[in-house]
């Protein structure tokens, strides 16, 4: 009897351990659903919010790109109206840099002349900053060809141009030097002294 009834308690506890571990695992599954929800929940926050970013960012630049459209841009004129009217002089003067094309390039090439190369774009905003820093090199008698590389694609990626605005300085019908980026007047002399 005595044995009959420890079965019978070992039998309990071992339906009372089981009822237990049945519960934990229903909450534990509970607990799982609950945080891939809240995950999911998160990342459609977070999409959300991204796309709501573009969205604006896309706004605000039709906005910009409707307050530019009709406007004609003299000479004299400048997008920024903050510049000086020397600034804006010399801004104008570095647009009067000689553009050359691939074959007056070629011509220039093979009579041996030194010369100094700037690949620009006309949407590139570092080759606007630019401008009058090489005007100033202008002034100072640095001779400068400018070489659209949107117009002249070919040329660009003949000389690897994958950064703008880029100098090349070219010495003895050779590359002699390549500078990326935004240079100060000072810098672009020094490329052209030591090609002269």
């Amino acid at each position: 009897m005595e044995r009959n009834n420890q079965k019978k308690q070992v039998i309990d506890k071992n339906k009372r351990v089981r009822k237990v571990n049945k519960n934990i695992n229903e909450d534990t599954n509970k607990n799982r659903k609950e945080m891939v929800i809240s995950l999911i929940a998160i990342i459609l926050i977070v999409l959300f919010v991204i796309i709501l970013a573009v969205v604006n960012n896309n706004m605000n630049q039709t906005k910009k790109n409707e307050n530019l459209q009709g406007k004609t841009v003299t000479k004299n004129e400048s997008y920024n109206n903050n510049l000086s009217k020397e600034e804006q002089e010399k801004i104008d003067k570095a647009n009067e840099m000689i553009e050359i094309t691939p074959e007056i390039l070629k011509e220039k090439l093979e009579k041996g002349e030194n010369m100094l190369l700037d690949f620009h774009a006309t949407w590139c905003e570092p080759c606007k900053l630019m401008k009058p820093e090489i005007a100033k090199a202008l002034e100072n008698g640095v001779k400068i060809y400018k070489i659209d590389i949107d117009k002249y694609r070919e040329t660009a990626i003949q000389y690897g141009v994958r950064v703008m605005p880029t100098l090349i300085a070219i010495k003895d019908k050779k590359v002699f030097k390549t500078v990326y980026g935004y240079q100060g007047v000072e810098k672009i002399q020094s490329i052209y002294n030591e090609i002269k």
